[in-house]
């Protein structure tokens, strides 16, 4: 038999192997989704990243350091997700007996995300730190359901690097599973509610400081949301299929939400800064206005503006003076989303 003869003949039915292999849709097929996934994030990631250093280099260097290993551990979790698709699907590809162990790589992973979820909620916990003036019980006690919640990760951790099989990585942390998720759904759930509520309660029905925390509100629920849904999603499927894995799918796009949530937060400063600068442009046009109106107003004069609300000044670092030279006064930096 030649080597043309051996190349056209037709290949074995999947049928006719002897050993039969079971569906993966919700087992390595999740897991396959959940790295295209993650990495999509990753690069979107890695643009936000690139927009924050460009964008704001005057922040304090512990902010940027943060962004910067939070970058590094977003890079290091794409590679463990990637390498253990890689393990199951191409170096062990027709030796389905591989799929019943556990590769390092994909329990590599889960402690990088608990890191990643840890860093990024301790920065939220510290603007509600920052919008409550100050409340530290309410802060210790956010702090207290964080640590919680990184605990049960970090157990989590620990068990699946004491399997061996995979039906013992699924099986065996369960519990801790449930705790972990039903605690990120509470924490961010928190969180969202109680920043929302202290940026509503500093409105003062005046128009410039109005417009500036219905947009922090908007900004913190959608931030918020997508992270509890999440949570919500892979909680439903640790007690609806238990014995899949689409809760540690789901699990894996988690810790890139986070930072993406985090770095959109830092990157809409300019956003808010032009729109406090465009309203302000509109106070003045209308105080000039009225000026020109009663008496003429001799050039180089100072302009008064309103007060400002608390929230206000804490979004922005400090309050606007009330008198500045020139018919403009320029924000400062919003230590809402930046200190």
């Amino acid at each position: 038999m030649n080597a043309t003869t051996m190349v056209s003949e037709p290949l074995p039915s999947p049928t006719a192997l002897p050993i039969h292999i079971p569906g993966l849709d919700h087992t390595f097929g999740a897991y396959l989704l959940g790295t295209f996934i993650s990495t999509a994030l990753f690069g979107v990631t890695c643009l936000q990243t690139f927009m924050y250093y460009t964008s704001y280099p005057a922040d304090k260097v512990g902010l940027k350091l943060m962004v910067g290993v939070l970058l590094v551990l977003e890079t290091l979790h794409s590679i463990f997700n990637i390498h253990g698709c890689y393990h199951y699907f191409v170096i062990n590809y027709f030796h389905p007996p591989a799929l019943l162990l556990v590769v390092w790589s994909a329990i590599a992973s889960v402690p990088v995300t608990v890191i990643i979820i840890f860093v990024v909620r301790t920065f939220y916990v510290h603007r509600l730190y920052i919008v409550s003036k100050k409340n530290w019980k309410l802060t210790i006690f956010m702090m207290v359901l964080v640590v919680a919640a990184t605990g049960t990760g970090i157990t989590y951790t620990v068990i699946g690097y004491q399997s061996h099989y995979l039906k013992d990585l699924v099986y065996a942390p369960l519990f801790y599973a449930k705790v972990a998720f039903t605690l990120a759904v509470t924490t961010d759930t928190l969180t969202a509610v109680l920043l929302t509520y202290y940026l509503h309660k500093g409105r003062t029905g005046r128009r410039r400081s109005d417009t500036l925390i219905n947009r922090l509100i908007i900004l913190t629920v959608n931030n918020g949301t997508l992270t509890t849904v999440l949570n919500v999603v892979s909680l439903v499927f640790v007690f609806s299929q238990p014995a899949g894995l689409v809760h540690f799918a789901t699990y894996m796009v988690v810790g890139n939400t986070y930072t993406n949530s985090m770095l959109a937060t830092l990157n809409a400063r300019n956003m808010l800064r032009d729109e406090q600068v465009r309203l302000q442009e509109l106070s003045n046009m209308q105080i000039r206005f009225q000026s020109d109106q009663s008496s003429s107003r001799p050039s180089g004069t100072t302009t008064t503006f309103l007060p400002t609300s608390d929230v206000e000044n804490v979004a922005f670092g400090s309050a606007p003076p009330k008198t500045v030279p020139g018919p403009l006064w320029q924000p400062p930096t919003q230590a809402y989303m930046s200190d």
